[in-house]
Parts: structure tokens; C-alpha cells; sequence
């Protein structure tokens, strides 16, 4: 980006004056749009480390239904199970348990999914995002080297 360099009758001074207020001018539009860039950057890194918090909460909770399961199916038919809804413990069928954990772990798998898909998409927004604010980073380097 440049700033329009327009001579004003009122304006005095040498055109290297000038052109050094134009250069300024420039940079600090730069500036501007390189700080904008970095804070869509920030934002982008929390929604990956939310996204990566998220997968992380899944999987635990995976695992542990998983191995719920495992111990359901070890279970026989005459087995008394409870499942706790609030302060009481409520006596449920065995075969509802399995189904109910069963739905649970497809669930999460499902969500796992989403979660992955979109940690590979936010990496690719995050890799362009570094990539153009070091782009920015280095025009203002060598606009501030041309002013001086």
C-alpha cells in the first residue's frame, strides 16, 4: 500500500521532504495492517488451542467409555447395574447400559471427526496467517532501511 503523493500549493519545503512524509505515511499504514494481521493471528492460535483442548476432552472421555464397555460386556445378564442420575443410584438393564455407552462412544467419535477436520483446516489458516505477517514484517523492515 502507498499513500498518494499530492503537492499542496500551501505545502512548502523540499521534494525530499515530501517524499519522506509519503514514506511515513506508507509505514504506518503498513504498521497498521501488520498489527491488524497479528491480532487475527492471536485470535486464530486460541480457536486452534481450544480446538486441540476440545480433542483432548473427547479422547479422554473415549477412552473411558471404551473401557466401560469392555467391563459391561463382561458382565452377565443377571448382573445388577446402576447408573447415577443426580444423588440417587438408579438400577438400569445391562443391555440399556451397553446401548447407552454405545451411543455415547459413536457420539464422541463423530465429534473427534468434526474436530479433526477442522484442526487441519485452522493449521492451514495459521501456516498462511504466519506466512503473510512475516510477508508484512519484512516490507516494513525495508521501507524503514529505504527511509532512512
Amino acid at each position: 500500500l502507498s499513500v498518494p503523493l499530492i503537492v499542496l500549493p500551501a505545502l512548502r519545503g523540499s521534494l525530499r521532504e515530501i517524499y519522506t512524509w509519503s514514506a511515513m505515511a506508507s509505514v504506518a499504514v503498513m504498521q497498521k495492517n501488520y498489527e491488524e494481521e497479528v491480532e487475527k493471528l492471536q485470535k486464530d492460535q486460541d480457536a486452534f488451542r481450544e480446538n486441540v483442548e476440545s480433542q483432548q476432552k473427547y479422547t479422554a472421555q473415549l477412552q473411558e467409555n471404551e473401557l466401560v464397555l469392555q467391563e459391561l460386556k463382561l458382565l452377565g445378564e443377571d448382573a445388577k447395574v446402576y447408573k447415577q442420575i443426580g444423588p440417587a443410584l438408579v438400577r438400569q438393564d445391562v443391555d440399556e447400559s451397553k446401548g447407552n455407552v454405545e451411543t455415547r462412544i459413536e457420539f464422541m467419535k463423530k465429534e473427534l471427526t468434526k474436530l479433526n477436520k477442522n484442526a487441519k483446516s485452522l493449521q492451514e489458516t495459521l501456516e498462511k496467517r504466519r506466512k503473510h505477517v512475516a510477508e508484512l514484517q519484512q516490507k516494513i523492515l525495508a521501507a524503514r532501511e529505504k527511509k532512512e
